[in-house]
């Protein structure tokens, strides 16, 4: 797993198996398969930058708030993203900052 996740079937369409060997490198590798089952990674420009900050209730519920706040960016924001630094994971208070780079696209 060189990129860090693989994706296999799923029932729910897809499915992704995720390692980091550092939880900011999890979120970050998270972020990035999420993102590759939506688009070209490759062919989005890192032209904005946006800061993220999340808290969940435990890592799983954190890295879902992740995760979801990524997807809410691109619903409201028209974002894609093609990189992600994950700044913090603090796994006492369960919150994560950090940010993506992307660029909007027209609907």
């Amino acid at each position: 797993m060189p990129r860090g996740y693989e994706f296999f079937e799923h029932t729910a369409d897809a499915g992704a198996v995720v390692r980091g060997a550092t939880l900011p490198g999890l979120f970050e590798n998270a972020s990035r398969a999420l993102f590759d089952l939506i688009c070209d990674r490759r062919a989005v420009r890192p032209l904005r930058s946006v800061r993220l900050a999340v808290r969940g209730s435990s890592l799983e519920d954190l890295l879902v708030r992740w995760l979801s706040e990524l997807l809410y960016r691109l619903e409201t924001e028209d974002m894609l993203f093609t990189s992600f630094t994950i700044a913090r994971v603090d796994r006492k208070l369960l919150r994560a900052r950090g940010s993506a780079r992307g660029e909007r696209i027209d609907r």
